[in-house]
């Protein structure tokens, strides 16, 4: 009954499932300012990718620079201990990230989020989620959206994503 009592309480201060997944919670941090190559799978409606080294990123992402920028953007020295995780969502519909939490499940990450969409039929957009977490020997990464299962991206070899 207590239990009860507080999940109640807490969904009335908008806590949500997203929050609680199992697993060791991993640093991260979040990344903006960076726009999507037009050559990076430009018909896909969906991309969810992770990148080891610069060079990589660097065929993914540019720098969008804008007048007054205070973009939050990686530190050169970031692929040294680090790998980015990235979400792109490609359509009608600017979209934007929030609640974004890692996990750790084993051998898996957990990336899970939450989406917002301000549609618009006229204008097409390019939104990524770019996100960097500790780089050790994990075998997927599991992106969870707005608490389903999207996407999971192994990491042995080359990272290929794969539909659930």
């Amino acid at each position: 009954m207590r239990s009860l009592i507080a999940l109640t309480a807490l969904a009335m201060f908008g806590w949500s499932p997203v929050e609680a997944r199992p697993g060791i919670v991993v640093p991260s941090v979040v990344y903006n300012g960076y726009f999507v190559s037009n050559e990076f799978e430009p018909k896909a409606a969906d991309s969810f990718i992770v990148i080891k080294d610069r060079a990589a990123f660097d065929r993914v992402f540019g720098v969008a620079a804008v007048m007054f920028d205070r973009s939050h953007r990686l530190q050169a020295n970031t692929f040294r201990n680090q790998m980015v995780i990235a979400a792109i969502h490609r359509g009608h519909a600017n979209v934007s990230y929030r609640n974004v939490h890692v996990t750790r499940d084993g051998t898996v990450f957990c990336v899970s989020y939450r989406t917002k969409q301000q549609l618009s039929a006229l204008t097409e957009y390019t939104s990524p989620l770019i996100l960097s977490v500790p780089s050790y020997s994990y075998s997927a990464v599991l992106f969870i959206e707005n608490d389903k299962p999207v996407k999971s991206v192994r990491l042995t070899g080359v990272s290929r994503s794969m539909s659930l």
